[in-house]
């Protein structure tokens, strides 16, 4: 960026050398094309500084939406798992205090058949892991 200030301030600095010596025709001409210079250095300079700007957020919208589809994952598998540890421990305590009804039994074994741990992916599907 330093070297670009410095050619431009040698460019103005020929212009204001040269301004007395010069005629009103080619000291317009000069400056249109001074202008024309600066002006393709400025957009093409805008644009590189944009486009590593739209680079950059890209890359933290992806970060932010990966780190909050793990922290939504992870609160799900807390709960999936805290929800079958009060099953198993409802289960497994009227299994306990009704051993005789058939019907308790049932249920016992049907939530235990339901320990699991989730993992959620990226693209928000849940792959199923048996505790052992």
């Amino acid at each position: 960026m330093n070297n670009l200030k410095d050619n431009l301030n040698r460019v103005n600095h020929i212009l204001r050398v040269f301004h007395n010596e010069l005629n009103d025709e080619s000291l317009k001409q000069l400056l249109t094309a001074h202008a024309k210079a600066t002006a393709a250095i400025a957009t093409a300079a805008g644009a590189y500084i944009g486009q590593a700007i739209s680079t950059i957020t890209i890359y933290v919208l992806y970060l932010i939406i990966d780190i909050s589809i793990y922290i939504d994952g992870y609160n799900n598998n807390n709960n999936d798992n805290n929800n079958n540890n009060n099953n198993n421990n409802g289960s497994s305590s009227s299994s306990s205090s009704s051993s005789s009804s058939s019907s308790s039994s049932s249920s016992s074994s049907s939530s235990s058949s339901n320990d699991y741990y989730t993992h959620r992916t990226r693209n928000n599907t849940r792959t199923y892991y048996p505790l052992v």
